[in-house]
């Protein structure tokens, strides 16, 4: 049946509510999910960032919170996830940001190693080079070797076992001779080539030796007479030395001799007698001014070791005063008085 116009607009008005209520608290539902996947997402994106940084233990923590963000957790629970998952964002990029400080090896370019010049190695001889360099050698100084010595003062022409070889060799093809002693081997120039001498030309030559001894003898005393010459002579003055010393003896008499005329002219002139009664009186304050003045010093160092003080200290307690601080010198009057004499 028909009903009034009254009645049907709260009807409709009444409608319109249900279906706004209805639409907002879908709306309210829809955010809330939309939250609450917002928050899942940001706390998994949370957690990858802080998979670095966390151990394995926070980790399954932060799953099963996902997990249960995911099956529908009431909505009052957002809130409190929301406000750390939004503080740890910031952080979480810094921590991605941050650049690893660069380590002090890095920087330092590591500098080529210095190498030394290489020595030029010596050229080694040949084999009949070797042998040849041998004979002639020996031949030349005429006295015996070892095996070391001769690989020595011919200055390694090859390594030392070729050089043993070579040795034994020339041995065997006696161009040089040895003897062997156990396993010390002595080598020297085959005598065979120099002439034979009789017992008188044997003693020519030792007396001409004992005549070049006795020659060099001579010569280093010679040797050692001329540097004691030279050593005395070092030790005295140049001319130029003996010239500024006669220069300043000059000087010195001219200045006596003036001092001599300005006296022979003013015509004063003191009685000797009188002159060595002064001179006397004069040595005699010196002694006695010595005198007590190292008997009053000995009193006051002992005293000082006695208080455990200074010298300054003590003179300060007994109150002296010093020759220096009056300005008189003990030295000084010493030398005045010598002059005189």
């Amino acid at each position: 049946m028909g009903k009034p116009a009254k009645e049907q607009i709260k009807e409709s008005s009444s409608e319109e509510d249900v279906d706004i209520s209805s639409d907002s608290s879908s709306g309210s539902e829809e955010d809330d999910s939309d939250d609450s996947d917002f928050e899942s997402e940001s706390a998994e994106d949370d957690d990858e960032d802080d998979e670095d940084f966390e151990p394995t233990v926070k980790k399954q923590r932060t799953a099963k919170g996902a997990t249960a963000v995911k099956k529908g957790a009431p909505p009052k629970a957002a809130p409190s996830k929301k406000s750390p998952a939004v503080k740890n964002a910031a952080p979480a990029k810094s921590k991605e940001n941050v650049t690893p400080p660069k380590t002090k090896a890095a920087t330092k370019k590591k500098a080529a190693p210095k190498t030394a010049p290489a020595k030029a190695k010596p050229k080694k001889m040949s084999a009949v080079d070797c042998e040849n360099a041998i004979v002639e050698y020996c031949n030349r100084t005429n006295r015996p070797y070892s095996d070391g010595e001769l690989h020595l003062n011919m200055h390694k022409p090859v390594g030392k076992t070729e050089f043993n070889r070579i040795l034994e060799r020339l041995v065997k093809a006696k161009r040089i001779d040895f003897r062997e002693n156990g396993k010390f081997k002595i080598y020297w120039s085959e005598q065979s080539q120099y002439p034979k001498l009789s017992t008188e030309e044997m003693g020519i030559l030792d007396a001409g030796i004992s005549d070049r001894k006795e020659e060099q003898k001579e010569l280093k005393n010679q040797i050692s007479d001329s540097n004691a010459q030279i050593a005395s002579l070092s030790k005295l003055s140049t001319l130029e030395d003996l010239r500024k010393e006669s220069d300043a003896t000059k000087a010195k008499l001219k200045a006596a001799e003036e001092r001599l005329a300005r006296l022979r002219d003013s015509g004063e002139s003191v009685d000797p007698n009188l002159r060595k009664k002064v001179i006397d009186k004069l040595k005699a304050h010196k002694k006695l001014w010595k005198e007590r003045k190292d008997n009053c010093m000995d009193f006051l160092y002992q005293m000082s070791e006695g208080m455990q003080k200074s010298m300054s200290q003590t003179f300060e307690i007994v109150g002296i005063d010093t020759d220096e601080e009056n300005g008189m010198s003990y030295k000084e009057y010493a030398t005045n008085v010598n002059k005189l004499l």
